[in-house]
């Protein structure tokens, strides 16, 4: 069982990196030279579109993961 926590843990990592590199290959839209103060969150979804959905994915992962260790790595 420790073997099924640790590979949650690092698939965890897998996705918040996936999601990262998600926004290097995304279609980039020509954006205007007066930019609007967006909020951050519009930003990060923008610019890494990929990376809120892995960061849900990735939090599900850690959380199952360390639930595992937790109890089973006695």
């Amino acid at each position: 069982m420790r073997l099924i926590g640790l590979l949650c843990v690092m698939g965890a990592g897998i996705a918040l990196i996936g999601g990262l590199i998600s926004g290097h290959f995304a279609p980039r839209r020509p954006r205007s030279r007066r930019r609007r103060d967006d909020s951050f969150i519009a930003s990060l979804r923008e610019d890494f579109p990929g990376f809120i959905p892995s960061a849900v994915v990735a939090a599900g992962l850690l959380v199952l993961g360390l639930l595992i260790l937790m109890t089973w790595g006695r």
